[in-house]
């Protein structure tokens, strides 16, 4: 007898087919929310979790990787320069160069760096000191995802390490730079990393790399096989065979799939539905541009520097040139001024620790600037008309260039008092403006005041500042010469011959008159003493006057 379809509940509980159904559904969402990108752990005063995700999904992303990579390349290779007393400056160069249990300066800078870009807690760098609480000995990386702030004055840092028990840790046993440290209190200055601020972005590619290898069949695509023709126990039977053939790979590369069954009848067909599908009209090249733009942007840098972006809907040529000149102070040197005042706290007052700062693009700034104003007036100096002369000779213009700070003032002629003094000095100023150079200089009188340079290309060198630190306090020399008069060089007519004419030479070039030496004399009354004007007027005392 034929079920009455009137006694059936509408109930979907007991209905097989919809439990059926339902059950398919759910294991699809649990597949698909498994096999998707990890969720993002919370922002919490606890970041090991999340650093930890932090430091292994930037991995996944290789355009992320190819600007992780650059900037710890550029904060490794960075030069630096250690100034002071010649034995202080030996020691605790030994200790730089050692850093990381003897692995080197470039292995822990490195290290240091990928925390700082990479971890919410930042570098973390141990300190061991000569006794418990003397000075600096030795610099050891901290691994970051290990650690965690307490917000305790006393241990302000706990560190769990793989083997052994947790650790507190007091403020004098650590260093720490970050980036971007929270101001709420209840974070404890917890930073916010340029992979944490990248993180949306580099999600997006990832999912896209995702789609264009399930496009490419290297991956097989998230989707639904339809068939028709074919009941679910004869594909059954049929997969239990086949079973024992696939690899752990081939079951990997299927696990995605899902399959649905038609009880009506036909040939065997089967569909494939897939699931994952990029934006109509969708641009690899356009996306990838701005999501280097992103990437700089969350980094502090120059796109140009990761990426060779080209100017376009994005911004005109010049626009790109103060985006580099402005990113140029901005990430570049963003770890390398954390780390340098870290490090300043541990030295003693008497050493200067400084990395490199030179900044290639605002020194090409500033010669372009030379070359315009040279430009301009070399152009003024150009004759009226022909047959004119120069409206500024080259004396002219090179008092213009020394007023500008392009030359210096001893390369011109001039008529005033000529002021010289030691090569040295300015550099000399610059120097003891450092207090630690200037305290090294008080306390290491009798000891040579070095300045210790490394860099990736040359090594270390060693330069001799002053030969003690007395010589260095000592005022500068200054030599204070009275200006010559000025002698003019013309031609001389006889029949145009000038009245008051003391001398002139034989081809005429050189001719000095009364009026020439009556200028000098008022130059030199101008610059001596009131008693010592008009001694070059006086006339001279016959001798037997005198007597």
């Amino acid at each position: 007898m034929a079920e009455d379809q009137t006694t059936r509940s509408r109930q979907p509980r007991f209905d097989v087919e919809a439990r059926h159904s339902r059950a398919i559904w759910q294991y699809l969402l649990e597949r698909w929310t498994k096999d998707m990108l990890k969720r993002v752990p919370d922002y919490t005063p606890d970041s090991r979790e999340l650093d930890k995700w932090l430091s292994d999904f930037w991995r996944t992303e290789p355009l992320l990787a190819g600007v992780v990579n650059s900037v710890v390349n550029i904060d490794k290779n960075r030069g630096w320069t250690l100034t002071g007393g010649r034995n202080q400056v030996g020691r605790f160069q030994r200790v730089l160069r050692e850093a990381e249990d003897g692995a080197g300066w470039r292995r822990f800078i490195g290290l240091q760096s990928e925390a700082y870009w990479t971890t919410n807690i930042g570098a973390l760098a141990e300190i061991a000191r000569v006794g418990d609480n003397g000075p600096l000995g030795a610099l050891y990386h901290l691994d970051s995802t290990r650690c965690m702030l307490t917000g305790d004055p006393e241990t302000p840092l706990r560190y769990e390490p793989v083997i052994g028990k947790p650790q507190s840790w007091r403020a004098a046993d650590y260093m720490r730079a970050v980036s971007m440290p929270m101001p709420q209190e209840e974070y404890h200055q917890l930073g916010y990393c340029a992979v944490m601020r990248a993180a949306q972005l580099a999600i997006l590619m990832v999912a896209i790399y995702r789609h264009d290898r399930e496009m490419l069949f290297a991956a097989m695509p998230k989707g639904l096989l339809l068939l028709t023709g074919i009941d679910e126990q004869d594909w059954e039977t049929a997969m239990q065979a086949n079973t024992e053939r696939l690899t752990a790979k081939e079951r990997e590369f299927y696990s995605g799939l899902s399959i649905f069954f038609s009880r009506l009848g036909g040939d065997l067909d089967a569909k494939l539905v897939a699931l994952s599908q990029l934006p109509e009209g969708f641009s690899m090249t356009e996306w990838t541009n701005l999501l280097m733009y992103g990437y700089a942007l969350a980094f502090g840098y120059d796109p140009r520097e990761f990426w060779p972006v080209s100017a376009g809907q994005l911004g005109t040529g010049r626009e790109s040139e103060l985006q580099a000149l402005k990113a140029s102070g901005k990430g570049g040197l963003d770890f390398a001024l954390a780390f340098q005042d870290n490090l300043q706290r541990e030295l003693p007052a008497t050493l200067l620790f400084e990395f490199d700062q030179r900044d290639t693009a605002g020194e090409l700034e500033g010669y372009q600037a030379i070359r315009a104003y040279a430009d301009a007036v070399n152009a003024m100096a150009q004759p009226a008309g022909p047959g004119y002369e120069e409206t500024l000779t080259a004396e002219q213009r090179r008092r213009l260039y020394a007023e500008k700070g392009f030359i210096p003032d001893e390369w011109t002629a001039t008529e005033e008092q000529l002021i010289l003094t030691d090569t040295d000095t300015v550099a000399r100023d610059r120097l003891l403006a450092q207090p630690q150079i200037l305290r090294a200089c008080e306390r290491f009188q009798d000891e040579p005041i070095v300045r210790l340079t490394w860099d990736w290309q040359r090594g270390y060198r060693l330069r001799t500042l002053w030969p003690s630190g007395a010589s260095a306090l000592q005022p500068p020399v200054t030599y204070n010469l009275p200006a010559h008069p000025r002698v003019v060089r013309r031609t001389v007519k006889p029949e145009a011959s000038e009245t008051g004419v003391l001398y002139a030479s034989e081809d005429g070039d050189v001719v000095i008159t009364e009026a020439d030496v009556a200028r000098a004399i008022g130059k030199w009354d101008a610059r001596v003493d009131p008693e010592y004007r008009g001694l070059l007027e006086a006339h001279a005392v016959e001798p037997d006057a005198e007597a």
